[in-house]
């Protein structure tokens, strides 16, 4: 087959029983986005004013392929652009129609967009090497984000026109989990590495009078008064979403957006908007308004307490400005990890701000089902590393909870035990540590069993099995024993500074 008998051209409307019958031929009758197998929903995208969607049709009128940009202006989301829809039938691989398809909708975005980005399927590696091509570069990985059969990653990649490199609110502060993803990023993008880390920000602390404030779905009257709740979300962002509440009620009900009130009485202190897909078990949480610290601290904990309980998500997503560091801590306190950087991909207020994209992955992290090209390796791989290091700690979560010295902690402060904790494995036999030993800890059993002894004693003093924990008591036997030693240091050094004094007089 040639391709100089094929046109690429804009789409019509006698093309969408052929987009569908492309899909199948493509995918088979086990595609997981049923949509593209629905004629009334590529027919509303055919005629949707921000998607621009292009067919590569032969002489003979046979659809060969198609891809799409979908151009959104107006809000937080201004001028971004989405490349996607990309699909060859496998009668023409060979045809350069994927390249050929992909150059039309990207020139297209340029002229509309300062921001243009793409998801890479990881389990081939095409996609990725037509949008390097085209000038995309990859600041990311979103782990196990589909099912598709098998959960499946894919590569964040984007392009800056010149208006985003111009309009970008450059020195970014992020906390050390970001950095090395944020560095990757900028320099891959061509900007300056201009990000600084703060060290350890306090995480939004919480409401302690749990039974006196009242967690609910909103209603139109409490969206009306959240919206009014914090009018400087606009200045100062912390979270960003494809759908605001300044879009209105019907536009929110269109795209499934929910929301969750805190509400203390009458009081409205903070709204949670949320979206999710029963299909893929999937949250995103695209708006955040609270009307002070503490209030932003409780939402945040509890509107995912409350996500988990009711539909056990196996992955939460949520987009966060890069120079929020209080809401970046508190969700890596929460068990999110960063897992994109994208820079000047949001418009706010005349500037265009770094996102960081960090996700919850409430699953085991099995991620290396992917193929990449070599340039999108060290980025990918540190996403990865991040995912790794950030869910395997909160899938103890459940393991420490039952300890007694941890009931009653909220949980921000389950992630703070969290995150100085260290797994270790030990052989059969192995001393753990000894009677009176120094640099003692509190250790929790998660697998296997551990006898407690003591000198002079034939049987063990008693064991401890999985849930359980040890060590507590040498840890605190330990820490006095060093007051007592600063204590008495501190004495000696005091009756010193007297003893010369009177000597002096």
């Amino acid at each position: 087959m040639e391709s100089t008998d094929v046109t690429i051209r804009p789409v019509e409307e006698l093309d969408v029983p052929r987009i569908a019958t492309l899909y199948r031929d493509v995918y088979g009758e086990d595609y997981p986005f049923k949509e593209f197998y629905d004629t009334e929903w590529i027919k509303r995208g055919v005629f949707d004013n921000n998607i621009s969607w292009y067919v590569a049709v032969q002489e003979s009128g046979r659809l060969l392929g198609s891809a799409a940009v979908m151009i959104n202006v107006g809000d937080a989301d201004d001028l971004v652009s989405e490349i996607g829809r990309l699909v060859v039938h496998p009668d023409a691989r060979g045809m350069n129609l994927g390249s050929r398809l992909t150059a039309s909708v990207v020139d297209l975005a340029d002229q509309f967009g300062d921001f243009s980005f793409a998801e890479c399927r990881t389990v081939h590696v095409g996609s990725q090497v037509i949008l390097k091509r085209e000038g995309f570069e990859p600041v990311g990985i979103e782990p196990l984000a589909y099912d598709t059969g098998e959960y499946e990653s894919i590569v964040f990649v984007c392009r800056l026109g010149e208006n985003a490199r111009i309009l970008r609110k450059g020195r970014p502060v992020v906390i050390a989990p970001v950095f090395e993803l944020a560095s990757l990023s900028l320099s891959r993008c061509g900007l300056p590495v201009d990000v600084t880390v703060e060290n350890h920000p306090e995480p939004y602390p919480t409401l302690r009078e749990r039974e006196e404030y009242e967690l609910k779905e909103m209603n139109g009257r409490e969206l009306i008064r959240v919206m009014r709740l914090n009018r400087d979300r606009f200045l100062n962002p912390e979270v960003f979403g494809s759908f605001r509440l300044e879009h209105g009620i019907l536009k929110l009900k269109q795209h499934d957006a929910r929301y969750l009130v805190l509400r203390h009485g009458e009081v409205v202190l903070g709204g949670l908007g949320y979206t999710w897909d029963e299909v893929e078990r999937k949250a995103n949480l695209f708006e955040f308004v609270a009307s002070d610290d503490r209030s932003r601290g409780t939402l945040l904990e509890r509107g995912l307490s409350f996500l988990e309980k009711t539909f056990n998500p196996r992955y939460i997503s949520i987009d966060v400005n890069s120079h929020a560091t209080r809401m970046q801590q508190s969700l890596h306190l929460l068990g999110f990890a960063p897992v994109v950087y994208a820079p000047s991909m949001v418009y706010v207020m005349g500037e265009r701000f770094d996102v960081i994209r960090m996700v919850k992955l409430r699953m085991e992290p099995n991620l290396r089902s992917w193929k990449l090209i070599e340039d999108f390796e060290a980025i990918s791989h540190v996403g990865e590393r991040n995912v790794l290091e950030t869910t395997r700690g909160h899938l103890l979560d459940e393991s420490i909870r039952p300890v007694a010295i941890f009931k009653g902690l909220t949980d921000l402060q389950i992630g703070e035990v969290l995150a100085v904790c260290h797994e270790r494995t030990v052989a059969d036999g192995e001393t753990i540590f000894e009677q009176d030993s120094e640099g003692q800890a509190l250790y929790l059993v998660l697998s296997g069993q551990v006898q407690i002894s003591l000198r002079g004693r034939e049987k063990p003093l008693t064991t401890v099995i999985p849930g359980q924990a040890f060590g507590e008591l040498s840890l605190l036997h330990q820490r006095l024993k060093n007051l007592a030693i600063h204590v008495g240091n501190r004495l000696r050094e005091l009756s010193e500074e007297f003893a010369d004094e009177n000597r002096m007089m």
